[in-house]
């Protein structure tokens, strides 16, 4: 399990249902590169599709990238035709996976607490969980984006431990923003950050929310990084379109590390 300088910042690489194996490959070679000199001041994790995970993480061994799965079962195994095990992730070196995610929660209906067992089963497994938590714009223009985040992350964390909270990331990702090139503007990704906060201060206690990252996700790109991660409440992104292009999600991955060397520490 991973635990970081929580000063720093975090980027993940969401591939989704991207690339073939060549691609997968050139791409995965390039951010290798990219990476080489900002892994002093930075973390990052790329999540390749699962057929691509062992071949990537080959590429990525050495590199200080770590390998992230979009998915995994709420079950430890047995009879889940298509699904794959906690296990199974870390047994060919996935470090941190993906769990809440809103494609999940709306296209394959995962509900709060099927969510909550999966952070279970992956934190128990040993694996780092990036949470990801947001409302819809409708829930927004109602405004219930508290309310909703509130819901989604205390049902997410019910049962875990403190001791576990080290592994856990929560991605702030409003719905509305993703895919759709419109980003929340940075003062209210600020705003939702410092709610989330104050969520997970309530469920545990202050010390830990103040070392609990909180990353933005919806629609970053490399003209918007900037002034996103020049909120203090913002302490990474989860990347989706632009981490399918070595150079954008270099240049974020740049910004990021500027923004931590410009932080009072």
């Amino acid at each position: 399990m991973t635990h970081h300088n929580s000063k720093r910042f975090f980027i993940g690489g969401n591939w989704k249902m991207n690339g073939t194996r060549e691609a997968a490959t050139l791409l995965a070679n390039e951010l290798v590169t990219a990476f080489e000199p900002l892994a002093m001041s930075v973390d990052a994790a790329i999540f390749p599709p699962f057929p691509y995970l062992q071949h990537i993480g080959g590429i990525l061994r050495g590199s200080g990238l770590m390998l992230g799965a979009q998915q995994v079962s709420a079950d430890a195994n047995g009879a889940f035709t298509g699904q794959v095990s906690a296990e199974m992730l870390l047994d060919i070196g996935v470090e941190i996976v993906i769990i809440g995610h809103s494609e999940c929660r709306q296209l394959l209906a995962e509900s709060d607490e099927l969510i909550g067992e999966k952070v279970a089963i992956a934190v128990s497994t040993g694996l780092s969980v990036m949470l990801c938590v947001g409302e819809t714009w409708q829930e927004r223009q109602a405004g219930h984006t508290e309310a909703v985040c509130r819901r989604q992350i205390s049902a997410a964390l019910k049962g875990i431990h403190l001791d576990h909270m080290g592994a856990i990331h929560i991605a702030y990702e409003p719905i509305w923003a993703i895919g759709t090139g419109r980003s929340a503007s940075p003062q209210d990704a600020a705003l939702s950050h410092a709610s989330l906060r104050k969520d997970i201060e309530d469920l545990y206690d202050p010390s830990l929310a103040a070392a609990t990252r909180i990353l933005y996700g919806g629609s970053v790109n490399p003209a918007n990084a900037t002034s996103l991660f020049a909120q203090p409440e913002i302490q990474g992104a989860l990347v989706g379109g632009a981490s399918l292009k070595a150079a954008d999600f270099a240049s974020i991955l740049r910004s990021a590390s500027q923004a931590t060397s410009s932080r009072p520490n």
